[in-house]
């Protein structure tokens, strides 16, 4: 996907760890993944740790 750096999923903790390019596009990049991760998984629960810290 175009403006991700990197991306890695431990599966142990189930996390998704990615690393944008632009954090001006985090918001944008963010709602593009968590649609893909709805069409694999309609039950899994995606949440934004970077900013529920904030």
């Amino acid at each position: 996907m175009q403006g991700i750096k990197s991306i890695s999923m431990d599966f142990i903790s189930s996390k998704l760890v990615l690393e944008v390019e632009n954090k001006n596009e985090m918001n944008k990049i963010v709602d593009e993944v968590v649609k893909i991760v709805k069409l694999v998984e309609p039950d899994a629960i995606v949440t934004d740790e970077e900013n529920k810290k904030k």
